[in-house]
């Protein structure tokens, strides 16, 4: 069971909001920016770029991977009892 001690404060959601935004903006930095996905228009290379150092699994892979760790700090706001 967590309890969190934000509950019901104004202050805490705007945080949030704008977390989440910066958080947003930073991933979407990276894949567009940083990886250079997302320009590729040959077929089998769906959000892929045009010249791949690895195998197509990878990028996928990456993708995800840092989804989930950009929204890691969601776990810092609870405390786990």
């Amino acid at each position: 069971m967590f309890v969190t001690p934000y509950l019901f404060n104004e202050r805490f959601y705007i945080y949030v909001t704008i977390k989440t935004i910066s958080t947003l903006f930073s991933y979407a930095w990276d894949i567009k920016i940083d990886f250079y996905l997302l320009d590729s228009k040959e077929s089998g290379k769906y959000g892929l770029r045009n010249t791949m150092a690895y195998a197509p699994w990878f990028y996928y892979f990456a993708t995800v991977e840092n989804f989930i760790l950009r929204f890691w700090w969601i776990i810092s706001l609870f405390e786990w009892s």
